[in-house]
């Protein structure tokens, strides 16, 4: 009986594991440098200034993640009117694939 309790469980753990692994999506920062110099990405200063995305105010965070077969940059910026933007940025070529504003 203790092993058909231990078979299930043993499943379950198998199960989860791949699925935590494959949701940490951010970039260790040693690959993103990595990306960077095999130039697969570019830094994101360069993404942001070269597309006009700084103009959304103070950078607060952000961090490169792998997103279906792209790299991308979510960035958070403050603002000068205290509006908090979210973005998703193309990491190759600074595209805007997505953008969210509201106040917070």
């Amino acid at each position: 009986m203790k092993t058909l309790k231990t078979i299930p469980l043993a499943l379950l753990a198998a199960l989860l594991i791949p699925a935590v692994s494959l949701a940490a999506g951010t970039i260790d920062p040693q690959e993103v440098l990595q990306f960077q110099a095999d130039h697969r990405i570019q830094p994101m200063d360069h993404v942001l200034k070269t597309s006009g995305k700084t103009a959304y105010g103070q950078i607060l965070e952000s961090r490169l993640e792998r997103e279906q077969e792209r790299y991308v940059y979510r960035v958070k910026t403050l603002g000068v009117d205290g509006v908090l933007h979210r973005m998703t940025v193309d990491a190759e070529d600074g595209h805007l694939l997505r953008h969210d504003s509201g106040m917070h």
